[in-house]
C-alpha cells in the first residue's frame, strides 16, 4: 500500500481536514499535523496534542458493508502494536490494546485510534478515516511516551513511516484474507478479557464480564448469565 502523506504545521484536526479538504483523493492519502488545537477522541473527549508527538490521520477506501467498520480499529490497533514491540524489542515493556480502541505500554496509555466515516453510500462503506496519535517525545500529563523505552527512535518522520508501513501490511492483510487473522493477532495483545470491566456508551454505564470478542468486532459482555454484545464504547479496566 502507498502512502502519500501531507504535512501540516498546526491543525486544528487531522481527521477533520482530512474529511473536509481532501476526502477525494486517493486511498492512502494522509494528514499529518505536529501540532493539533482541537485533537479529539471518543465522545467528543480532547486529545492533548503538542509538538513532538505522531498525530496522523490516513484515508481509506474500503467498499465494505457497514458492520465491518469497527474491524478496522483492530487493523489499526494491531499494526501500532506489532511496531511498537518491534521497536522495543525488550521483555522488560509490555505492549496491549485495549479495546476498541486505545494502545498500552507497561499498562499505561501511549495512543488512540479515531475511527469516522465520511460515506455517501447508504448500503456500503466507501469511505473510511483512520485517525491516529502516539505519544513520541513530548510528555502529556499521565500519559507516556515512546522516547522512554528507547533511545532508537530517530525524527518523527522515520516514526510514521515505519508505523505507516506496518499499517499498509496489515490493512492489505485485513482485505485480503478478512478479519479472522487480525482478531487473533489482536487477542494476542488484548487486556481485560475475563475480566470484569465497565463499559461506557454514549448515554449510559454499566458493568460485567468481559467473556471474548466476536468474529465482527463486538464485544461479548456477560451480566450475571446475560450476554450482551457492544459494537462500540470504551471499557475501563480494574477498579
Amino acid at each position: 500500500m502507498k502512502f502519500d502523506v501531507q504535512i501540516f504545521d498546526a491543525l486544528d484536526s487531522t481527521n477533520t481536514t482530512l474529511r473536509e479538504q481532501f476526502s477525494g483523493e486517493a486511498e492512502g492519502y494522509v494528514v499529518q499535523a505536529y501540532q493539533q488545537t482541537k485533537g479529539r477522541g471518543r465522545f467528543g473527549n480532547s486529545w492533548s496534542s503538542p509538538k513532538g508527538n505522531l498525530y496522523i490521520s490516513i484515508l481509506l477506501k474500503p467498499d465494505c458493508p457497514y458492520d465491518q467498520i469497527g474491524q478496522l480499529a483492530f487493523v489499526a490497533a494491531t499494526s501500532i502494536a506489532s511496531y511498537l514491540q518491534q521497536t522495543f524489542d525488550s521483555d522488560d515493556v509490555n505492549v496491549a490494546v485495549k479495546w476498541p480502541n486505545d494502545i498500552l505500554v507497561n499498562g499505561n496509555k501511549i495512543g488512540g485510534i479515531l475511527i469516522e466515516t465520511n460515506s455517501l453510500n447508504p448500503s456500503r462503506v466507501d469511505q473510511v478515516i483512520v485517525g491516529i496519535g502516539l505519544n513520541v517525545f513530548a510528555q502529556q500529563a499521565d500519559y507516556i511516551k515512546m522516547d522512554d523505552f528507547t533511545d532508537r527512535l530517530g525524527n518523527l518522520d522515520a516514526v510514521r513511516d515505519d508505523l505507516l508501513q506496518s499499517f499498509g501490511e496489515h490493512y492489505t492483510k485485513w482485505r485480503e484474507m478478512g478479519f479472522s487473522d487480525i482478531l487473533r493477532e489482536w487477542k494476542k495483545y488484548a487486556v481485560g478479557i475475563g475480566e470484569k470491566v465497565g463499559v461506557r456508551l454514549s448515554n449510559e454505564h454499566f458493568y460485567g464480564i468481559f467473556v471474548d470478542v466476536d468474529d465482527t468486532g463486538n464485544l461479548i459482555l456477560d451480566q450475571d448469565g446475560d450476554r450482551r454484545l457492544i459494537s462500540a464504547g470504551e471499557i475501563n479496566l480494574g477498579k
